[in-house]
């Protein structure tokens, strides 16, 4: 229910399991999206997890905002992939970051890729006092995705990512919340799993993969994934 008041909830549940009780055949996007269902429903599914679509790689073009990343040789990148809002967790991302010392902040880029609360989250990043970048809606997100060191994904959403699937196929680890979301894709062959919703778990994460403290296959990751 993300945090809507109470009657909401018990009405969008209602409505919920009456309309998946209509269903002949239900499928569910992930292992922790079935057991949802199981839980609150007492409905069973078949798993099908998103993936990722060839067309995807091919998805190329000139942007002048690749030169931000292309001109980075020293500094380890962070990149998010979603929409700008609190579901996909980005209020923990900063603040998580802002954590960091001044040294790491300076030895690290964090990028934001997707349109939204821009404007929201750039006031919030400046109250924070850190440097972030936002660059709006992106179509070639696979030019920015091989250009970043790490990934980073804690929505709040359930299913299999497509975000998440993407940028492990891309070969890049990926950063996330250690809950059966996440954990039913990302292991410590391909990413980094932490304590879920804790900003503290979550920024040294951040300061380990600064450091190189954790060092991963491009090869692994994209055989783990695939």
């Amino acid at each position: 229910d993300l945090g809507k008041p109470k009657l909401l909830s018990l009405l969008v549940r209602f409505v919920e399991g009456a309309s998946l009780r209509l269903m002949d055949v239900v499928v569910a996007n992930g292992q922790d999206t079935a057991d949802y269902l199981l839980r609150f429903y007492s409905i069973s599914s078949n798993i099908s997890p998103n993936g990722v679509s060839d067309r995807f790689f091919e998805r190329l073009e000139d942007d002048s905002d690749l030169e931000i990343l292309s001109k980075i040789s020293n500094e380890t990148i962070f990149l998010h992939v979603g929409t700008l809002r609190p579901v996909k967790g980005i209020d923990y991302i900063l603040k998580a970051y802002s954590h960091l010392t001044q040294f790491e902040r300076e030895s690290s880029l964090l990028v934001f890729i997707g349109k939204g609360m821009i404007e929201h989250y750039q006031q919030q990043a400046a109250n924070l006092g850190i440097k972030v970048v936002f660059l709006g809606h992106k179509n070639n997100v696979v030019q920015y995705l091989q250009k970043t060191d790490f990934v980073i994904n804690v929505s709040g959403g359930s299913g299999v990512s497509n975000s998440l699937v993407e940028a492990l196929m891309l070969g890049k680890p990926v950063i996330a919340w250690d809950k059966p979301t996440f954990s039913q894709v990302v292991s410590e062959c391909n990413g980094i799993l932490c304590k879920d919703g804790d900003t503290l778990s979550l920024s040294e994460a951040l300061r380990d993969s600064i450091e190189g403290n954790i060092v991963f296959s491009s090869e692994e990751i994209i055989r783990s994934v695939k």
